[in-house]
This record gives structure tokens, C-alpha cells and sequence, in this order.
């Protein structure tokens, strides 16, 4: 009984589809190439976080879209731009579920991520994808293909519901209403015996001589590290609804 368990497990296994690079979804490949951006951009979670969730609610949505429910249903706070007549016939593996998922893959990391220290490198990778996936450049396919206009206002709307939304997006997310009470540690610096802080009990910036490399080898010259998120009880929250606290 046991042998014939594990020959019926084995069956069902070798029927899962198993994806090559060649072959894998339009949608994990454009994943891959925003965890590059995560890369190439400042080691900060709480940033990269929302920026997944919203990025992957987008997707989500144009694929319930395509199927022929109500994908705008998946976030309240979006203004949904109309989806053309035609979505229906956008099934995966179509030109137009093609177009439709470049484009606004594209347009959103081009929005959350151009600001980073390498998106020099992440556009060269998002065109040469882009340009892989589709045959030509973003711009050229926005004005013959309503798939791709359509899934570049899909980014936009998203990327507009939430500037608002407390984390600072148009001020690089930089620190609102934190200072630190205690004064910089300089850690290039012997320090002194008689050294005392402001509060023990309070965080202590550090200081780093004049540049400071990151966890993603990003060097920030900067001479004294903010503190990272501190506004972030702030933002309004994107994975959880108040029910769910």
C-alpha cells in the first residue's frame, strides 16, 4: 500500500508543469526583473515592501481582468482607469496579456524606481526585457497597442492612489517627523571614556566619516545614517485591512 502511495504521489508530480527560462509566465519573469530593482536600489525593506505589494495588486488585477471578473475590486483606494472592450480576448499567452503585462510592468518600476543609485543598470535591464518580450521599444508599442496603453494607466493609477499614502514616495521617502534625540557616533573615531548620551534609552545615530555602503553595496556619501522608516507608522497600511488588526 505504501509503495503504491508513492508511485501515485510520483504520477501526480510528474505531471506539475515545470517551467524553463525560455517558457516561464510573462508575470515571473517581470517579478524577476523588479527584485533587480530591489537590488539596485537602497537597502530599505519597509520601501521595497510596498512596493512589491503594489506591484504584484496590479498584476493580480489585469489577470482577474482578463478572465472577466471585477480585478478592480482587489484595492478600493485605486481609480481603476476603464478597461477596454477587448481584455476579455487578452488571455495569457496572447499578444495583447503580453503587451499589456510589459507595459505596465515597465511604467510602474520606471515610476518607484528611478531614483535609486544603479537604475542606470535596472532600465538597461527593463528595455532589453521589454524589448525581448514585445520586439520593440516601450514607446513604440504604447501607440499601436491598446493592451499596452491600457496595462501603462493600470501603473499610473496605482502609483497615484498612493502618494498620499504617508511613506513619503515624492520625497524619496525620506524621514517626516523623526529626530534623533542623541548626537552621531562617529564609529572611524576612538571613542572617548567620559562619552555620555543625551538618553540611553533613545536611538543613537552612527557616523561614518563622510560615505557609508549599504547592504546592497550602495555607497551613500553621506556622513551620518538616518534612521530608516521611522515615519512608517504613519503610512497607511497596504498588505492588512483594519479588520485584520
Amino acid at each position: 500500500m505504501f509503495r503504491f502511495a508513492c508511485l501515485l504521489v510520483f504520477a501526480f508530480a510528474s505531471l506539475a508543469p515545470v517551467w524553463s527560462q525560455s517558457d516561464e509566465p510573462a508575470v515571473q519573469a517581470w517579478n524577476e526583473i523588479l527584485l533587480e530593482a530591489v537590488r539596485n536600489d537602497l537597502a530599505r525593506p519597509n520601501v521595497h515592501a510596498r512596493n512589491l505589494h503594489h506591484f504584484s495588486t496590479g498584476q493580480y488585477a489585469l489577470q482577474l481582468l482578463t478572465e472577466g471578473l471585477d480585478g478592480t475590486a482587489v484595492d478600493d483606494a485605486v481609480v481603476w482607469p476603464d478597461a477596454p472592450d477587448a481584455i476579455g480576448m487578452w488571455s495569457p499567452g496572447t499578444t495583447g496579456h503580453r503587451d499589456m503585462m510589459a507595459a505596465y510592468a515597465f511604467r510602474f518600476i520606471s515610476l518607484r524606481y528611478a531614483a535609486s543609485p544603479d537604475w542606470s543598470v535596472t532600465l538597461g535591464l527593463l528595455v532589453n526585457a521589454f524589448i525581448d518580450a514585445t520586439g520593440t521599444i516601450p514607446n513604440n508599442l504604447l501607440n499601436s497597442s491598446e493592451a499596452a496603453a491600457y496595462g501603462t494607466s493600470v501603473a499610473e493609477a496605482i502609483n497615484n492612489a498612493y502618494l498620499a499614502d504617508g511613506a513619503n514616495q515624492q520625497g524619496n521617502y525620506a524621514n517626516t517627523c523623526y529626530e534623533p534625540v542623541n548626537d552621531p557616533l562617529d564609529v572611524t573615531e576612538e571613542g572617548a571614556c567620559n562619552f555620555t548620551l543625551e538618553d540611553p534609552n533613545r536611538w543613537q545615530p552612527l557616523a561614518f566619516g563622510g560615505s557609508f555602503v549599504d547592504q546592497a553595496g550602495n555607497e551613500t556619501f553621506q556622513d551620518v545614517v538616518p534612521f530608516s522608516g521611522a515615519n512608517w507608522g504613519n503610512v497607511a497600511p497596504f498588505a492588512l485591512q483594519p479588520s485584520d488588526a
